[in-house]
């Protein structure tokens, strides 16, 4: 699909932007590109992917019980509808 559109932004003379962010809304997919542009050589790319998992394993770290901060977390809808989505890496692969 992307390279059909791009194939399509190609024959109108029109722009196609996109963009990825991570964190707190920072954009990666412009930087990641503009990086080597500017001479830049990126040597590997590490980081927490989903803060949801990191924050449910500290909250409560030894007060309360595991399911009871998930628990939590979903009803403030920090989590994803299924807090196994997040808790499995599935979110993070789907996105």
């Amino acid at each position: 699909m992307y390279l059909k559109l791009r194939a399509l932004q190609r024959q109108s003379y029109t722009h196609y932007f996109y963009q990825a962010t991570v964190g707190a809304g920072l954009p990666i997919t412009s930087t990641l590109r503009g990086l080597p542009e500017t001479g830049d050589k990126i040597l590997r790319i590490e980081g927490i992917f989903k803060i949801c998992p990191t924050c449910l394993l500290t909250q409560g770290k030894g007060k309360r019980n595991f399911s009871q901060v998930v628990s939590e977390a979903k009803q403030a809808g920090d989590t994803e509808p299924d807090p196994r989505d997040d808790l499995s890496g599935t979110d993070v692969a789907r996105k």
